[in-house]
């Protein structure tokens, strides 16, 4: 029995501490993008929009509910940080500013595949992979001009143990997460250099 302890202690300690780390290599937008304030004088904007996302791991498939509800909540949460909405509504085109976007996860089916065996192997087995994110979004103003937006950045993701007892890294959620938080900035970027948002 005392042979045995050790080596489940080893495999709790592998579930519970599993080795990932991220890197924000592969980069197609600027990276952690600081939003203007309004300018004196300018009112915020009343908006609504659509959010839908998917994943493509050789197959386009839309995310479940739950998940995508979450995503939608990253997304609006940039759109209320950024101090530019009076009101922010779901709901479908109408007399106001509109935005609709989608958000798409894309990697190799091999890709998944080796995530599974180093998950399986817990993490003993070292594997890596690219996960890219791309955004398109059609904005309308409420003067019916409408405007097409596509945004793509990539991050790198390395799974395997002696990575949690060589190198300190970022929690891999919050880096995911940041990532796209960024790509919605870049958007409103975008929005206020083509005139939409007057700041």
């Amino acid at each position: 029995m005392l042979q045995v302890r050790p080596f489940m202690v080893f495999m709790v300690f592998l579930t519970i501490f599993p080795g990932c780390a991220s890197s924000s290599k592969v980069r197609k937008l600027k990276e952690s993008v600081v939003l203007p304030p309004l300018s004196t004088g300018i009112k915020q904007s009343t908006v609504t929009y659509e959010f839908s996302s998917a994943s493509n791991f050789g197959t386009e498939q839309e995310y479940p509910e739950e998940v995508r509800q979450i995503l939608e909540a990253e997304f609006i949460q940039v759109l209320r940080d950024s101090g530019y909405f009076s009101t922010i509504e779901q709901g479908s085109e109408g007399n106001g500013l509109h935005m609709k976007v989608r958000l798409v996860t894309t990697g190799s089916s091999s890709t998944r595949f080796a995530e599974m065996i180093t998950k399986m192997t817990l993490f003993l087995i070292p594997t890596w992979g690219t996960y890219h994110f791309e955004m398109k979004a059609n904005i309308t103003t409420p003067s019916g001009r409408k405007e097409d937006f596509h945004f793509a950045d990539s991050i790198r993701m390395f799974s395997w143990f002696p990575l949690i007892l060589t190198i300190p890294f970022n929690n891999t959620a919050d880096v995911i997460k940041e990532k796209k938080k960024n790509i919605y900035k870049n958007l409103l970027i975008r929005m206020k250099d083509n005139q939409i948002l007057n700041l």
